[in-house]
């Protein structure tokens, strides 16, 4: 009753309630200013206002500033990332800049190397093993991932029978119940500290033989660790048998994300919805897989700036835009 951010997403329930009001409606401690009608409700709330979002803390206000950068979410180029670092001024943050320096050289093309591939929590090597046991790139334990962390089943539903994960029952009827019971399968990989550029371009789970067992409904969210605020990257998944022996499902669904070098961050995969359509009692996770393109950062000349900063990536007094396109 006396919390003004009921949720703790760091950002105030005035602003996540369903009036649309911003900081200019607030007293300093995020309460509402100005008069209150006859029941002490304020006047600017028009009688009361309705949760909005304020009891779900992976979804914060268009107001509020989830990465502290000083930019509003609604306003925010560059999520994540602090849209003040901007390196060639084009207005692109270089978090979200593919050519940091403007010399019209990809940042990845100005980087050492480069790879395209994805890692994943299978559960097979060795069956049931909950720590990250596919890479299909040796560029990935070298320097994409610093370090991963095992697979957290955070309630007692979740249960590894051999290589996959069933879930039993599943109460939470959508996503704010599964959140208030806390019904999530948890992972967490740190970025390595040589990465100038991680794009993260798709999530999936699968399912081998989806016939069997019970349909269900899945939200994905992320974080970086240590922070409050959680953004949401899928919805209302539907996790169903699609007639194959093996069915795969996307979790993200906000189009690509880039990831900060030397960072951890943690996903989590909310479950609820359970619908009875199979002969068993209960319903199937397994496969958590994560695609990217990456970029190893390097220095030719050695000098101060990495080659995706540096306008002469070689040192030889040539401008790297005149020796790409030759027109000097």
């Amino acid at each position: 009753i006396y919390d003004l951010d009921s949720d703790g997403d760091g950002c105030f329930d005035a602003l996540e309630g369903s009036e649309s009001l911003n900081f200019s409606d607030l007293n300093g401690d995020g309460s509402i200013s100005g008069g209150v009608d006859s029941n002490g409700v304020p006047l600017t709330a028009n009688g009361g206002q309705g949760l909005g979002s304020s009891n779900d803390f992976t979804v914060t206000a268009d107001e509020c500033d989830d990465d502290g950068d000083g930019v509003n979410n609604a306003n925010d180029k560059c999520p994540y990332f602090d849209d003040a670092i901007d390196s060639d001024n084009d207005g692109v943050p270089d978090g979200c800049d593919n050519d940091d320096d403007n010399d019209g050289i990809s940042d990845c093309d100005e980087s050492l190397e480069s790879v395209s591939s994805q890692f994943a929590w299978t559960l097979n090597s060795p069956s049931g093993n909950l720590n990250m046991d596919a890479t299909y790139a040796s560029e990935t334990n070298d320097w994409v991932l610093e370090n991963t962390d095992a697979m957290i089943l955070n309630t007692s539903i979740f249960n590894v029978n051999g290589s996959n994960i069933e879930i039993r029952p599943i109460t939470a009827v959508d996503k704010e119940e599964a959140i208030i019971n806390e019904d999530y399968i948890e992972v967490s990989f740190t970025t390595g500290s040589e990465v100038s550029s991680f794009e993260l371009s798709g999530i999936t789970s699968g399912w081998y033989q989806p016939y069997r067992g019970d349909s269900y409904y899945s939200s994905a969210v992320f974080t970086r660790t240590g922070s409050n605020a959680w953004t949401t990257l899928s919805t209302d998944v539907f996790h169903t048998d699609n007639g194959s022996n093996y069915a795969t499902f996307q979790h993200l669904d906000i189009g690509s994300v880039y990831l900060e070098a030397n960072t951890e961050y943690t996903f989590r995969f909310y479950v609820y919805g359970q619908i009875n359509d199979s002969s068993e009692n209960y319903s199937i996770i397994d496969d958590i897989h994560f695609n990217f393109i990456a970029c190893r950062s390097g220095n030719l000349d050695g000098d101060a700036y990495p080659n995706h900063l540096d306008d002469d990536s070689d040192g030889d007094g040539c401008n790297d835009a005149d020796e790409a396109y030759a027109n000097t």
